[in-house]
Order: structure tokens, then sequence, then C-alpha cells
């Protein structure tokens, strides 16, 4: 029975099943919570952002370093010659 009261609900935070145990909280703590969960959004955000750039610049130097390394093989075989 439970089951089916659920199945309608399913797609919303906002209910209670039988035999479910709920907890009470003040409008206080429930704004605490959000502004921490805000707070750790954004730090992800930021996080996640500055990863990427770090990505983008270690791609970089690999491609740099790549070219270099190209070029100085070139230039002994020319020598070689």
């Amino acid at each position: 029975m439970a089951e089916e009261r659920s199945k309608t609900y399913m797609n919303s935070n906002d209910y209670v099943v039988e035999n479910e145990i709920t907890v009470q909280i003040t409008l206080a703590e429930y704004r605490d919570l959000v502004g921490f969960k805000a707070k750790h959004d954004a730090e992800l955000s930021k996080i996640s952002n500055e990863k990427w750039k770090v990505e983008q610049e270690n791609r970089r130097l690999k491609e740099k370093i790549l070219s270099l390394t190209t070029e100085c093989g070139k230039d002994k075989e020319e020598e070689e010659r």
C-alpha cells in the first residue's frame, strides 16, 4: 500500500510514506542548511573551474614539451649529417 502511494509522489520531495521517520527543524536551521549548501556548491564550482584551468595549462605544457623534444631531435639529426 505504501508503495502505491509513493509512486504518485516520486517526482516530489514533499511527501511522507506511512511508517516513515520524519524530522522537524526550525526555520533558522533550515536557513543554515540552505546557506551551507549554497556555500558548498559555490566552493565546488570554484574548485572545478580551477581544476579545468590547471588541466588546460597541463595540456598546453605537454604539447610544448612534445614540440621542443621533436625540434631537438631534428636538430641532432641535422648535426649528425
